[in-house]
């Protein structure tokens, strides 16, 4: 049995290996009346001479089916639908770039103007409406500042009462006032916590035009990433993607979507996986050429309850996937 690994599909510690790929291989074997299997780790590259002297009668991983694969080995029921997806490195916004954020990308930036606007035009009518009192200055400039100033605490729902509208007109005016500020500063506060995700140079598929992006050589990936942009740098081993991502060298790093949550969780960094795939694709166990066990694999992947590959799932997967 040779196991290409893919961090949850197959993981190790102390030699011992355990993940949704080798459970499903064990109970292969089982269902075949074997005490066990002999798990070999190898790569993709590896397996035509792996089948060729014996080795190994069944390759099970996060092995995609290709047509340039087809033509050299035999493919198993599909047990896994992933996604390929982009892994981005994120960072947390400064100062500036928080302020920039949270007025231009934002409602806060579009609705700002309208409640300054809407709160001038209270001040004005406010002081009209309270010429014949004395809670603002009766010089022209003065009472309007006076005006503004009472217009602006209460529409940030402040409220020192250092100042208190004396008849209808002004209380009505200023009940509205403050109905206009609290949905305003709902729109501020929910701007400024959007404002404060971190963010990235890639936020959509769209983005990778131009882009220098990192994917594993001799993977059904690479084809993919062919597709959205032309800067494409292929790396022996995942991690070193991973790597040259975390200090910049590559904008993105394209992959099937378990192997990017799970190293990326293992590497510690802030990163993060664009919400929209470049692909869906399958896993599916291969087989020599012309193996019977190819049949047998189909009938044992059938024959399982649907509830417990859900609860393997859950089991070894960081995510939910079909």
């Amino acid at each position: 049995m040779a196991i290409k690994t893919a961090g949850d599909m197959a993981g190790h510690n102390d030699a011992v290996y355990s993940g949704y790929a080798v459970e499903l291989s064990e109970r292969f074997a089982r269902y075949l009346g074997c005490s066990g299997v002999v798990v070999k780790v190898i790569k993709v590259t590896e397996l035509l001479d792996v089948f060729s002297r014996s080795d190994s009668l069944m390759a099970i991983g996060s092995i995609t089916p290709t047509l340039e694969r087809a033509e050299k080995m035999d493919f198993g029921l599909s047990y896994l639908g992933s996604d390929v997806s982009v892994l981005v490195k994120v960072e947390t916004p400064g100062l500036k770039r928080y302020v920039v954020r949270m007025f231009t990308e934002g409602p806060a930036g579009k609705v700002f103007p309208y409640f300054i606007t809407l709160v001038l035009v209270f001040s004005v009518l406010i002081y009209l409406a309270e010429l014949r009192s004395d809670i603002f200055s009766n010089k022209l400039f003065q009472g309007m500042q006076d005006s503004a100033w009472f217009c602006f605490v209460t529409s940030t729902t402040v409220g020192y009462g250092d100042k208190v509208p004396t008849n209808v007109i002004s209380r009505i005016l200023t009940i509205c006032l403050m109905f206009t500020g609290i949905g305003f500063m709902s729109v501020l506060i929910s701007s400024s916590v959007a404002a404060l995700e971190p963010e990235s140079c890639i936020s959509a598929i769209g983005d990778l035009r131009g882009k220098m992006v990192a994917t594993k050589a001799a993977t059904a990936s690479v084809g993919v990433v062919r597709q959205f942009s032309d800067n494409i740098h292929l790396t022996t081993e995942l991690e070193e993607a991973i790597a040259m991502l975390d200090r910049g060298e590559v904008d993105a790093v394209v992959h099937d979507k378990p192997a990017l949550n799970y190293y990326s969780k293992v590497t510690g960094g802030e990163y993060a996986i664009l919400s929209q795939p470049l692909v869906r694709q399958v896993y599916t166990p291969v087989f020599p050429r012309g193996s019977e066990l190819r049949q047998k694999w189909d009938e044992f992947y059938l024959s399982i309850n649907p509830g417990e590959i859900r609860d393997l799932r859950m089991r070894y997967l960081s995510e939910s996937v079909i």
